[in-house]
C-alpha cells in the first residue's frame, strides 16, 4: 500500500506541478498525501463502475438494483374456498382474473387490494349453488378470512402484491356460516 501511494505521490509531483488548480494540493506534505489517497479512491471507484457496467452489457453480471418503471401488479388469483356450516365443509376452487377497473383506487400502478378479493370472495359464494343449497343462512363479509402461504392475511388496504401475493398464486379462504 506504501509503495502504491509513494508511486501515485511521485507520478503527481511530476506531471501535476505545473497546473495552478493543484498547486495548493501538493505544496505541503501532508496536503500531497491527501491528494494521493483521493486520487487513488477516485481511481479504484472509477475502475468498479467500469468493470461492473461492462459485466452487465456482457451478462456477466445481473444488475441488482434495477428498477422498473411500471410496478408489477396480481392480474388473476386462484382461491381455494372452503365453505364450513354445521361441521361440514365444502370446498369451491375458483380463478379470479383482475381487469384494470377493479385496481385500488389509491395506487392502480399495484392493482387489486386485500379488501377487493375479499369482497369478491364473499359475493361468489353469496351466489354459489352451495349457499343456495344451505336454506340462506346469516353470514357477514367478516366471515371470510383469506391466507396465503399458511399464513393470515389481515391487511385489507394493501395491494395484493404487497402482500406477496402474485400473479397465478393461490390464496385459501375459510368462510365460518352461522
Amino acid at each position: 500500500m506504501v509503495l502504491i501511494l509513494s508511486t501515485v505521490e511521485d507520478f503527481i509531483l511530476k506531471h501535476c506541478h505545473d497546473w495552478a488548480f493543484l498547486e495548493h494540493h501538493i505544496s505541503h506534505p501532508i496536503s500531497l498525501r491527501i491528494t494521493s489517497i483521493g486520487i487513488i479512491i477516485l481511481t479504484l471507484i472509477t475502475t468498479y463502475h467500469i468493470v461492473e457496467y461492462v459485466a452487465i452489457k456482457l451478462g456477466f453480471w445481473t444488475d441488482g438494483l434495477s428498477i422498473h418503471d411500471i410496478p408489477e401488479h396480481c392480474a388473476h388469483v386462484y382461491v381455494k374456498v372452503s365453505v364450513s356450516y354445521q361441521n361440514e365443509i365444502n370446498q369451491v376452487d375458483y380463478k379470479l382474473e383482475f381487469s384494470p377497473e377493479e385496481y385500488s383506487k389509491d395506487q392502480p400502478e399495484f392493482g387489486t387490494d386485500l379488501r377487493f378479493l375479499k369482497r369478491k370472495v364473499y359475493f361468489l359464494v353469496k351466489d354459489s349453488k352451495i349457499y343456495k343449497e344451505l336454506n340462506e343462512p346469516f353470514f357477514r363479509i367478516d366471515d371470510v378470512t383469506l391466507y396465503y402461504n399458511g399464513e393470515q392475511l389481515t391487511e385489507h388496504s394493501k395491494p395484493l402484491i404487497q402482500l406477496g401475493v402474485r400473479t397465478g398464486d393461490t390464496v385459501a379462504a375459510t368462510v365460518e356460516i352461522s
